[in-house]
């Protein structure tokens, strides 16, 4: 059984009895928004096509941002061998050419994280995603009718 707190005292202040309310009752209750969840086929068809196409927009200017950090990858590679070269000809002491490598080298470390996420974001499970939120919004009602009453609580946490 459930029943209200009452944390904001309104049943108080107006004398109103405790109402306590079983759980199938409450559970049915909670089915009538379940079932105003839904939108058509068609409807879906549509949102599906043009987050695929959202999807592929972002796609490609990422892929043109990780084409960026290679560059800068390998401009910190060339700026490497270029200090190398400079200490090597006596340009720079050594304590000038070791500030300048570990500055290089933070440099492209962060070039190679930003790298790496990128290419784990682009491995992304977005198309899996979207199609579950659809398939959701096409068939909340018979995956509610199809639930025990603790997956019927677990489903109402999912989507609140």
């Amino acid at each position: 059984y459930y029943h209200c707190s009452d944390g904001k005292k309104i049943h108080s202040t107006r004398n109103e009895k405790q109402i306590n309310l079983s759980e199938p009752n409450l559970l049915e209750q909670l089915s009538r928004p379940v079932r105003e969840i839904s939108i058509t086929a068609q409807l879906a068809e549509a949102i599906s096509k043009a987050l695929k196409l959202a999807h592929e927009k972002t796609m490609e200017a990422h892929k043109r941002n990780l084409a960026g950090y290679k560059q800068a990858i390998r401009t910190t590679e060339q700026q490497e061998d270029e200090v190398y070269s400079h200490f090597a000809k006596g340009i720079i002491d050594e304590t000038g050419y070791k500030r300048q490598i570990e500055r290089i080298r933070t440099d492209k470390r962060k070039y190679e994280q930003l790298l790496e996420e990128g290419q784990r974001l682009i491995h992304t499970k977005f198309y899996e995603t979207s199609d579950r939120i659809l398939e959701l919004a096409k068939n909340a009602e018979l995956l509610w009718k199809q639930r025990s009453d603790k997956e019927k609580l677990d489903f109402l946490k999912f989507i609140l």
